[in-house]
């Protein structure tokens, strides 16, 4: 078994306390009754296990082994143990426990005791089945997020990138793109430009964007890639990879939902909203992927792709309200993509 390539499970107790994960994931010398190689043992980790003093490269939580993630968690190795630490958002369940998944790659036996002393962690589980008693993270849940609304039809202050227009509005259903992709329901680039062909105005040029436009796939589905950003590439504020950045698609119009993430641009959004600065979140429209008409210095969208939402104070308010606070909204977080840089290319920054 030792070195072995089985990725492995062990399993402690977690507490809910808040959104920032902090605590003990395995606690050296305690033991674990487990089954290794369909055989049940004890099994305990020496000091150091999972590398030296100090921090260790971070790792995803998950809900459950091969579950959506929710966070990333810094691990450290200490004297008392494991510990780790991180943000955390999203929906545990109801689980009230966490598992280690990981793999040996060095251990003894000593009569039935399994002494792991080398090991590489992968990732920390929110589970229902416990294993080690003396581990626990405490964990507290996100306050939410904030939110506002792109009303279908309306018409809004922009500064166009290479479009040399003044305004901006979006037909009903304009955002069709990115609520087939949110939702689940296409599979990749051909397949959503095949379902956009149909579209009032898009041309064989938008098309093949479309159809050359990455797409991110996780849990089976394919999942939208757009950032929210203060400024640029280096002002992350949220993404839809982490679940930080969502969109709500009704009648009216879509909702944006953004919780910021805990970097230096999202953590000053939160600064600002608290402090009563109204802060705007407008989408970035990609010409060159999306359809519509020009009337004078107004364009009208009937397709409106976008990567980013720009997040900041503005004084061009017209055609959107600024972010209010939404309460009870968890969402999970992973930074994951890069951001590319921000104005030009066709693109529309609608602020």
């Amino acid at each position: 078994m030792a070195g072995g390539p089985v990725t492995e499970h062990r399993a402690a107790r977690l507490e809910v306390r808040g959104r920032t994960i902090a605590g003990l994931a395995v606690p050296w010398g305690d033991r674990a009754s487990v089954v290794v190689a369909g055989e049940r043992v004890d099994e305990t980790f020496t000091r150091g296990a999972f590398g030296s003093n100090g921090s260790l490269r971070p790792v995803p939580l998950v809900v459950e082994h091969g579950g959506p993630r929710i966070g990333a968690l810094t691990p450290s190795s200490t004297e008392r143990g494991l510990e780790v630490r991180g943000e955390y958002s999203g929906d545990l369940g109801g689980r009230d426990r966490f598992s280690v998944e990981f793999r040996a790659k060095g251990e003894t036996r000593s009569g039935g005791l399994r002494i792991v002393h080398d090991a590489d962690l992968h990732a920390v589980a929110a589970v229902a089945s416990p294993a080690y008693s003396g581990a626990v993270i405490e964990a507290r849940r996100r306050l939410g997020g904030y939110g506002t609304r792109i009303f279908y039809g309306n018409e809004a202050d922009c500064s166009c990138a290479g479009a040399d227009c003044d305004t901006v509005s979006v037909e009903a259903d304009g955002f069709e793109a990115l609520r087939l992709m949110q939702e689940g329901a296409i599979k990749d680039g051909t397949d959503l430009a095949t379902r956009l062909r149909t579209i009032q105005g898009i041309t064989a040029e938008a098309l093949e964007r479309i159809r050359n436009s990455p797409v991110h796939r996780e849990g089976g589905r394919s999942v939208p890639q757009v950032s929210a950003i203060a400024r640029g590439a280096g002002d992350v504020v949220a993404d839809t990879v982490t679940n930080s950045l969502r969109f709500e698609f009704r009648k009216d119009g879509m909702h944006i939902i953004v919780d910021p993430l805990d970097t230096e641009a999202g953590r000053r959004i939160r600064e600002l909203i608290g402090a009563g600065v109204a802060v705007h979140a407008r989408p970035v429209i990609d010409f060159k992927r999306s359809a519509f008409v020009k009337d004078g210095r107004a364009a009208r969208f009937s397709l409106a792709w976008f990567d980013y939402v720009l997040v900041k104070p503005t004084n061009r308010t017209r055609g959107v309200d600024p972010l209010k606070a939404l309460l009870n909204r968890p969402v999970s977080r992973r930074r994951k993509h890069p951001l590319k840089e921000g104005r030009g290319r066709g693109r529309t920054w609608l602020y």
